[in-house]
């Protein structure tokens, strides 16, 4: 059996109708590390992962990719959540 991790929802800019009461309640505002969208998890014991664009193949994942899913895959994750994060490949990952 395969599982397809779903990509992460749109990002909205502040003023965007669907955001507009993101601030009603206490909100904390931190800097974003700029590296590679990665994502990954474990259903039925089976490690999953994906980029931002395209689901990642375990046993044969691109270059910038293969770290990402050396180390995650070795986590206690919880079964059936998906984690989100960035992949940094060196210190300058993306240039803002």
């Amino acid at each position: 059996m395969s599982f397809h991790i779903p990509s992460y929802s749109k990002v909205h800019a502040i003023g965007h109708r669907e955001i507009l009461n993101i601030f009603d309640d206490d909100s904390e505002v931190t800097e974003k590390i700029d590296g590679s969208f990665g994502s990954c998890c474990k259903i039925n014991g089976q490690f999953y992962a994906r980029s931002k664009g395209e689901q990642i193949v375990i046993d044969a994942p691109q270059k910038l990719f293969t770290n990402f899913i050396t180390n995650v895959s070795k986590l206690d994750l919880h079964e059936n959540w998906i984690h989100y994060g960035e992949v940094l490949q060196s210190p300058r990952h993306n240039a803002l």
